[in-house]
Order: structure tokens, then sequence, then C-alpha cells
């Protein structure tokens, strides 16, 4: 644990910059290898805020300000997503000038969500625990050191980037048709164009995702360094970056040149993946726990990011390893978190042990859960912190009215590779040979959620009754 909190560190004493050539670069593999694994740690949030994008450009056919619903299944491939809610995903681009984001009034359903920059740094909330409180309004992002005038009637928001993007949950009051259609129709009322076009806005466009794979996470592999490469030549240099990027230029990361990745490939991938490797040991291995003894809990580099708006700046400055771990496991945060919702982690079983894809496990969720909208649990394959991919199945909610419950209230959930005969409702998916975890969500959290204990996830022998999946 303490070897991951003092990577940047170690780092900060690497040896002075020499030659941007690599014939000529005389630092050793191993510190070559160090400054590249920094670099994905550095990174991270730029590179999965750009695999969002990418997919919004290749999978959507989409262009800045079209507005996409992405699927409540397993083709949904952003990290940790739920699969109760409606989501309405955007990029935006501020290099011509502001962004207008017109946000409904909050009725026939519930409107959440937040304003991204490119760092995935929350620039505002939606909803009733928003700038907006459920009202609707409009949102007027700003470019990097903009100084024109904003006119009279908007939110403004100013920005340090000229990227970002926006998910909007687009919650219904419950899972009947009728309540579907009304917030439907709520969604439908969100607009995004250019202050430019202010005057005679453009029809919205929007793009059904819903059956489609939008394939939004990011590889660490040598790609990464690609694309880390083309975000930072389309963004501002911030000011506590400076010195990091110039050390970067050792690797060829160097903001207005293209990077070469050549007979590096191999280097590249690996300090990706050492990366990757490390962001998974701390999710699994650094868990504050929920209540005294479970194995539900939050994460500290989270946590990090609440205290902090998500900024993670701390007193000796940013916490990197922190923030790549929360961009890592998750996406869009709000500026006010756990207002509107309450989110706990489940990695390891009652004994202590990680998930694992060749196991089956239960999960008995307590009567009265303390959530005044509804509760729900997702599973998410450890290597990329999205869905399972092909799941049948990726999750649970209290919405669902053929969810079965015990005598006294209580659910029981299951997890395996097949679904247990009569409760196929109470089933999640988990693959062989891979390992998961869990979220367990609280939508509309009552007084006392945050000392509201649930029990641990339990490995069993055999799913009972267990049939075939189809």
């Amino acid at each position: 644990m303490k070897l991951l909190r003092d990577i940047s560190l170690a780092f900060i004493v690497m040896t002075s910059l020499g030659s941007n050539s690599w014939a000529q670069n005389q630092t050793s593999d191993k510190s070559y290898n160090k400054m590249a694994v920094e670099a994905v740690i550095w990174g991270t949030p730029l590179v999965t805020m750009d695999a969002m994008r990418q997919a919004y450009f290749r999978d959507a056919k989409a262009k800045y300000n079209d507005i996409v619903y992405l699927a409540r299944d397993w083709k949904n491939q952003v990290t940790t997503p739920n699969s109760s809610s409606i989501y309405l995903y955007f990029n935006y681009n501020t290099t011509h000038g502001p962004t207008v984001i017109e946000i409904p009034a909050a009725q026939g359903g519930g409107i959440f969500g937040s304003i991204e920059n490119a760092w995935q740094r929350p620039l505002a909330d939606f909803g009733p625990k928003g700038e907006d409180a459920g009202k609707g309004a409009k949102y007027l992002v700003l470019p990097p050191g903009y100084s024109g005038p904003v006119p009279a009637g908007y939110i403004k928001v100013p920005s340090d980037t000229y990227n970002g993007y926006s998910v909007i949950r687009a919650i219904p009051l419950s899972n009947s048709a009728e309540d579907n259609q009304k917030v439907m129709a709520l969604a439908n009322k969100v607009r995004v164009y250019q202050l430019s076009q202010s005057v005679t806005p453009p029809k919205q466009k929007f793009i059904d995702m819903r059956e489609r794979l939008f394939d939004g996470i990011a590889r660490y592999d040598s790609t990464f360094f690609s694309r880390l490469s083309a975000v930072i030549n389309e963004e501002p240099i911030l000011e506590g970056d400076r010195a990091l990027m110039e050390k970067f230029k050792m690797l060829g990361l160097e903001k207005g040149k293209d990077l070469a990745i050549g007979e590096r490939k191999a280097d590249f991938s690996a300090a990706a993946g050492e990366a990757q490797n490390l962001f998974k040991k701390e999710m699994v291995n650094a868990i504050v726990p929920w209540t005294e003894r479970s194995h539900w809990g939050q994460s500290p580099s989270g946590m990090v990011g609440a205290k902090t708006g998500f900024s993670f700046k701390k007193a000796d400055g940013i916490d990197h390893m922190s923030r790549a771990v929360t961009y890592y496991m998750a996406c869009a945060p709000p500026k006010k978190l756990g207002e509107a919702s309450v989110y706990i982690g489940g990695f390891k079983d009652a004994q202590g042990v990680p998930f694992d894809g060749n196991n089956t496990y239960q999960l008995t969720v307590p009567a009265n859960v303390p959530a005044e909208q509804f509760w729900a649990v997702n599973v998410y394959d450890l290597d990329t912190a999205g869905f399972i991919r092909n799941s049948p199945k990726v999750g649970v909610d209290s919405y669902n009215p053929k969810l079965v419950k015990n005598p006294n209230g209580t659910v029981d959930i299951f997890f395996g590779a097949k679904p247990p005969m009569g409760k196929e409702p109470n089933w999640i998916y988990t693959a062989p040979g891979r390992n998961w975890f869990a979220f367990f969500r609280m939508y509309g959290p009552k007084p006392g959620a945050k000392n509201w204990r649930l029990p641990d996830i339990e490995k069993i022998p055999t799913m009972p009754q267990a049939q075939a999946a189809k």
C-alpha cells in the first residue's frame, strides 16, 4: 500500500532530462519504465475520457453536442455504469467558443448528472442537488481563459480545458411503462449547442445506442500512449503539470508533436500493463470498510476525490495515484458526492477472498434498504471495470416487480455462470475464469444510510437448482 502511495515520490528523484532522441537517451531501462508507468498514472483521466469520446465518434457516429442514449446492458462499455437508469451521454468542445447545455425541470422523473472537463473534474451538477436545484437551467461552459461576454440567464461554468463530456441519468419514478415514457420525454428536452447558435439553436440530434455496442473502455497497451499524446496536443498544459511534461519529453510525449511508438511498442505496452495491475491491486486491497468488519467499503482514492472536489489536490501536490485509480474504475463523478446516491464496493467475499468467476456466491439484502428511490447491484469485470462482455444479466434492482423476496422481506441475490431455477430475476452473471467486483447503490439515500449494514457476499458450494443460462 505504502509503495503505491509513494510511487510519485520515487519518480521525482529520477535522473534529469537528457536528449529527446531514443538513440541518445542514456536513462536506464528501469528508470525509463518507471517514467512510462508514471505517465500512465498521470494521464489515465485524459485517456479514459478519450476512450469514451472515441466510442462516441466511432460507434455512435456522433459529432460534438449530439446526445447518445446508452444501453442498459453489457453493450454500454464505460466504467462502472448502472443498468437501472437511462443514460444520456455527450461530448462538447469549446475551441470555437462557449457551449450551452439546457437542462429541463425535473418533472415526471429525475434528471441527475454533471459537466466534466477533459481531466474528468466535475464543473457543475444537474438535478435537485445541482446548481439548477431541479428547476432546470441553461449552463454555459466557457473555454480556458475566456474573457468574452456572458449573456444574462446562464449558469456560468468556467473550464481550464477545451474538451469535456456529460453523463446524465434519467430516473423514472417507477419501472412502469408510463413512468419510463415520462422520463424519456423529459430526457428528450435536453439541448446542447454553441453559444454562437443561441439565437436559433439547431435541432437537437439524439442517437439511440440502446441496442448497439458503445465501446468506451481504455486499452492499457501501447495505444494508451498514442491517445495520451493526441489529447495532450488538444489541451492547455496546466500549471501544475509543467514539470512533469518536461520530464515526459524523454518518452516522446511533448505538446505540439505526435508520439512515434516505433520499436518502443513492447516497452509502452509493458508500462501500461504494469500501471493497470497497480490500479487493480489498489482497488481490491485498499478499501475503507463501510461498517465494522465489513468487506463492503469505499475506495480511499475516491474519498480523496470527494474531499477535494475531484481535483485531487493535497498540500504536497496532486495525488496522481488516487486520481488514476478513481478514473480506472469510474467516470463522471458528481461535484457533490453522496447527495443523490450512495455507492459501496465489494471486491472480496465474507472470508476476505477476491471474487472468482469460477465460483458461485450469494448476497442477502436486508429488508427496508434506506433508499427513497431504489437500490441496485451490478457486477463488473476487474480487468476493464466495465460490464462483463456478452453478459446475459449485469445487475439486479428493486425496481423489478419480479424480484423474488423472502417472507421476512429480505432478498437473496445470486452470482454465478448459471441462474438458480425459480429465482432468475435475482441472478447476476459472472464469467468463469474472470475476476469481478460489485457495486451496491442506494438512490435517494435516507438518513442513516451511511450507517446501514449490508451483509457480505458469501461463497456457496453450488447454485440452488442451477439451470443452463439462456
